[in-house]
């Protein structure tokens, strides 16, 4: 009977351990989204560079992830984002955009791409909890992004806070895109 009681014990334990807890997770910080992705969805952005010459992007996607909650046994980390993405414009590019939150990791990631390559540029920042601050400016002020492979066409993208991705280098065409404001 010990025996048993033992057993029924053991068993009744592992079915609490294992029971279901309910873990909330909130939304993207809708500051952080704006200081570094100022944009909504059917803005343009417009690009010149010296040459004369112009881009255009037309956001078609802009996404702000929403607060959940599930049901598991652990104490598991929470995930958020906040992202874009472009059409097409006529030199065939696309870009796109996300930042990344996690309860010990934020990281932003920029891809400009065309048809045949794509090239992503990326910071992230270990060790710190969005969730637990209102620091809308986790990137600082600037952030500029860089590449050294040698076959990259996006060699550099500038985000500027409140502005946005204000210049990439194409190193293709061998110039600086940079956003005409304004327009």
């Amino acid at each position: 009977m010990k025996k048993q009681l033992l057993i029924f014990s053991g068993l009744l334990l592992c079915v609490i351990i294992m029971g279901c807890k309910k873990t909330h997770c909130p939304a993207f910080p809708k500051a952080i989204a704006d200081t570094y992705f100022p944009y909504t969805e059917n803005s343009v952005l417009h690009y010149s560079n010296t040459n004369g010459d112009t881009l255009t992007f037309k956001i078609e996607r802009y996404v702000l992830s929403d607060n959940y909650s599930y049901d598991w046994n652990c104490d598991c980390a929470c995930d958020a984002y906040a992202s874009f993405r472009t059409e097409r414009d006529p030199l065939s590019l696309r870009m796109d955009g996300i930042i990344s939150l996690d309860d010990y990791r934020v990281g932003i990631e920029i891809n400009i791409q065309d048809d045949f390559w794509g090239n992503r540029l990326y910071f992230y920042i270990d060790g710190i909890n969005p969730y637990a601050s209102n620091n809308a400016r986790l990137f600082g002020d600037t952030l500029n992004l860089t590449t050294n492979k040698p076959n990259d066409r996006i060699t550099s993208v500038q985000v500027i806070a409140e502005k946005g991705i204000t210049r990439f280098f194409d190193a293709e065409q061998d110039c600086k895109w940079v956003l005409v404001e304004g327009k």
